[in-house]
């Protein structure tokens, strides 16, 4: 994730969440402050939908929101069958990860 290129300044900042295969940029996904975002497998109705085995349905939730330190995106697992994984790390279910980003 990362600021887009061309915010004017006026608005919140945007992120966008890119998927890669094979190391070739495939499809990115614009990711709006304050929105939250349900990513699944292919075909579940997800906001962000990943074609991939590892995919469960419902896999996490994905939020970008402001804090006083700057702005940090959250991730939380709902409990999805494979897991959500950050640096090989499982989350644990229910329980937000925050991770702070550039901005």
């Amino acid at each position: 994730m990362g600021k887009d290129e061309g915010d004017d300044g006026d608005s919140e900042p945007q992120y966008a969440l890119v998927e890669y295969v094979r190391g070739i940029r495939s499809r990115k996904w614009e990711i709006l402050m304050g929105e939250t975002y349900r990513v699944g497998r292919q075909g579940s109705g997800a906001n962000v939908e990943v074609d991939h085995a590892s995919m469960s349905r419902h896999h996490c939730s994905l939020a970008v929101t402001h804090t006083e330190d700057g702005p940090v995106l959250v991730a939380l697992d709902p409990g999805s069958t494979n897991g959500t994984f950050v640096n090989k790390k499982r989350l644990e279910k229910g329980v937000g990860l925050t991770m702070e980003l550039p901005g």
